[in-house]
């Protein structure tokens, strides 16, 4: 779902940093219960109050405290002199690091509240040290038994973060709303303490009109609530409500696996066994990957046939509101009230040939599972909320049996090899990720069957840093050794055609598409083992394909044909067409319906995936295709205007009936269709202007595999503009920020030059994605 929409108030960049420096201490530390603070000198930080936290409970003896004396007295010989009245006037300066010297650019210098490194980091005055600082961690590691588990904190986003408590001992959360948006966490205590409104904490962003009071029993609400009745701001009498529960918490009461996956800093691995005793709550891991699963598949259309009803009413919605002043509705936002709310037809989901072990790739994390030991498969949560474990994908009706069987065999392996596997509180490790790729046969028109997997390729995702290149090899030689030797012992033998190393060091597992990738010689018999192959074949309506380690090609083969088969349909393609494939991948919309049009051009911008498109154009004997390696908001313009015929050329034509017609080595077509198969964020706003401002541009159909990137490309697409749109004064200015993609998209309408719009004509769901919440759907637009 896109965030919600609506302006948020310009802060100056000292208030940023200082509420980020706050920030990032209240994600890196608990809170501890503090007084009422009686009102603090203002700082050059802005005069917010430092949470304090601690690292053990009270109850246990405090390594820390003792060694606060000394460690205080060399922190204080660090300061400058004249900063010493101000320590001693203000506890907790120095006690927190500092975020942003951490990155290099404090400007603050001397006059920070917050340390600049371990010399001028002083205890708390609960005798507690900053839990980031080393000091504080190897107290931590020498004092402390280290616990069998403990749970990862899910970061929270910057909206949620101030409702944040301070403090172990807030029984009861309030929220406040309306207060002045201007005021500060001084200015909202000091407003409560005026109106001897008694309260543990009180929290609010500039600019918000909402706070966050943290009380210590019902008695102190009640009181407050009486004392807020009497009160008005704005015009408007100040409310007391309940406080949302964070995303984080919400979502932990779903979570179905583990509450404590972390382990101490010297386990490799970030994780290790529950100590007995210890309860785990875990959930089937088809619940996290399969959630339609427990459904028959007709209940699974019925659901994904609502969703996309929800998605074209709110198009006919987000469109009415962007429409300029005086600009009369279009035909089809007028019928759509007599529709349902539908701006168009939509014509059911055209179901999946297959629906078990369907996937032709599957990305398999490596990692620990609940009980410590190391497990490829799927994680059974995000890291968001607090969940690492990893489970095997055994029962997982989407994953095939090729998959499945491969992801056994590489867990018997990293359980045995020397090199850790990849931990994500640290970002540390060296064996992160498995893609399965596989790549089937002649497609064999069986009802309901799919064409047996012919060639597999295993793509292992490793980080290399800390690990020499002697070692990493050594470790490779005994992957190949293990993997071909449990793929030729299978019964039937599992194919294996390619194996490739990635290496990775980023912080997520999606590498980029330059990441480097190394092709390892398979032993064995078959003629392909004899030297290193990084790629495989796939069949679609008997086509070859050739697809690489990181090229994109459809999950689903067989309900892939039927997508590009009704996209083809809908585009009304004759031999008289130019059709433009945007984000063409390996070619395979392109080169599927080129037999159909005069001319296919398909852009893309990874440069592995083009070449795949161009041998798979001369594997198949296509010459009438063309593959440019560049991102569309770079090329398409250029590329229209060298294929379109101009508005005068065709006045001028002798045979105005002729559709086609020669200019020099190039043809020049009328009829243009353009079949668009975005990524997941949706089409660059250049893309879109560029599209909608060449009108010989008639019909248009989009393929998306998220709606909701598509409801705000269509919005882009459909809204009619004035005439004045262009140099409307002010329009498109603003501040954008906390915006939803469709509020985007509305803003730069205000700045699209005139221009014909889009209609929706009808759209279909296809559900390439059986016993998931996810499903394509595919959109008619015409003008």
């Amino acid at each position: 779902m896109g965030k919600r929409e609506g302006k948020s108030s310009k802060r100056s960049k000292p208030e940023v940093e200082e509420e980020t420096n706050a920030a990032d201490e209240a994600r890196s530390q608990p809170a501890i219960a503090e007084e009422p603070p009686a009102k603090q000198p203002k700082t050059e930080h802005g005069g917010q109050d430092d949470k304090s936290s601690s690292v053990s409970a009270a109850s246990e003896p405090n390594p820390a405290a003792e060694q606060s004396d000394e460690v205080g007295k060399m922190s204080s010989k660090a300061l400058p002199a004249d900063l010493s009245g101000v320590v001693a006037n203000v506890p907790r300066m120095k006690t927190s690091l500092c975020s942003y010297f951490r990155k290099g650019n404090c400007r603050h210098g001397d006059l920070c509240r917050y340390a600049h490194g371990e010399a001028e980091l002083k205890p708390r005055p609960d005798g507690s040290w900053d839990p980031t600082s080393d000091f504080a961690k190897s107290l931590a590691r020498d004092a402390l038994p280290v616990p069998a588990a403990v749970k990862l904190v899910a970061p929270i986003s910057v909206a949620e973060e101030a409702a944040e408590d301070d403090s172990s001992e807030i029984t009861i959360k309030k929220c406040i709303t309306p207060v002045q948006p201007r005021w500060s966490n001084d200015d909202l205590k000091k407003f409560l303490t005026d109106m001897n409104i008694s309260f543990v904490t009180a929290k609010k962003r500039r600019g918000d009109r909402t706070a966050f009071v943290g009380f210590q029993d019902e008695d102190q609400v009640a009181s407050a609530i009486k004392i807020f009745d009497s009160i008005k701001e704005g015009g408007r009498k100040m409310q007391v409500k309940d406080v949302l529960p964070r995303t984080w918490e919400r979502n932990a009461e779903n979570v179905s696996a583990v509450d404590d996956v972390m382990a101490d800093a010297d386990n490799d691995e970030g994780m290790e066994a529950a100590k007995p005793g210890v309860t785990i709550r875990v959930k089937n891991i088809c619940d996290a990957v399969t959630p339609l699963g427990h459904l028959t598949y007709e209940e699974q259309l019925n659901i994904k046939r609502e969703d996309v009803t929800q998605v074209l009413k709110r198009l006919a919605r987000n469109t009415r509101k962007g429409l300029p002043a005086g600009v009369l509705m279009p035909d089809w936002m007028i019928a759509a009230r007599d529709n349902g709310g539908l701006p168009c037809a939509l014509e059911g989901v055209l179901s999946s040939p297959v629906v078990d072990g369907y996937r032709n790739k599957c990305e398999f994390s490596i990692g620990c599972a609940v009980d410590g030991t190391r497990a490829v498969g799927f994680q059974l949560g995000s890291f968001r909320e607090g969940i690492l474990a990893v489970a095997e994908p055994t029962d997982c009706r989407n994953v095939s049996s090729i998959a499945r069987s491969y992801a056994a065999v590489f867990q018997k392996f990293v359980q045995i090899s020397d090199l850790p596997v990849w931990n994500k509180t640290n970002n540390k490790g060296f064996w992160r990720m498995l893609t399965v790729r596989e790549g089937r046969g002649s497609l064999e028109k069986n009802a309901g069957e799919q064409p047996s997997v012919s060639e597999v390729m295993l793509l292992v995702q490793v980080c290399p840093t800390g690990i020499d290149e002697e070692t990493r090899n050594v470790e490779y030689k005994k992957m190949v050794d293990h993997l071909s030797l449990a793929s030729s012992a299978a019964s039937p033998p599992l194919p294996l055609t390619a194996l490739i190393v990635q290496d990775h060091t980023g912080v997520s597992n999606a590498a980029p598409a330059n990441a480097p990738l190394h092709a390892l010689t398979i032993p064995g018999e078959h003629p392909k083992a004899q030297a290193p192959v990084n790629y495989i074949h796939d069949h679609i309506s008997n086509l070859k394909f050739r697809i690489s380690p990181t090229a994109f090609f459809q999950v689903n083969t067989l309900a892939a044909e039927r997508l590009y088969s009704l996209a083809g349909d809908w585009a009304e393609l004759t031999p008289d067409t130019l059709l433009f494939d945007v984000c063409c991948g390996t070619g395979t919309i392109g080169l599927t319906l080129a037999h159909r049009v005069g001319m296919v051009v398909g852009i893309e911008m990874n440069q592995s995936a083009v070449a795949d498109a161009k041998q798979n154009a001369e594997i198949n004997n296509i010459t009438n295709c063309r593959f440019v390696a560049s991102k569309a908001e770079d090329v398409m313009e250029s590329l229209l205007r060298e294929y379109i015929t101009s508005e005068g050329e065709e006045e001028n034509s002798e045979n105005e009936a002729e559709s086609v017609e020669k200019k020099g080595d190039k043809k020049r077509f009328k009829n243009i269709v353009a079949i668009v198969d975005p990524p997941r964020v949706g089409l660059h706003p250049v893309v879109l202007k560029t599209l909608r401002l060449h009108t010989q541009l008639r019909r248009l159909v989009y393929i998306s595999c998220n709606p909701q990137s598509l409801l705000a490309n269509a919005v882009e697409l459909c809204t009619p503009l004035s005439r004045e749109n262009s140099t409307e004064k002010g329009s498109g200015r603003g501040n954008w920020r906390g915006l939803s993609n469709v509020g985007l998209a509305r803003n730069r309408i205000k700045k699209m030059p005139p221009s014909t719009p889009f209609n929706p004509k009808k759209a279909m769901a296809v559900d390439l994605f059986p016993h998931t919440s996810h499903c394509e759907m595919v959109m008619l637009f015409e003008r």
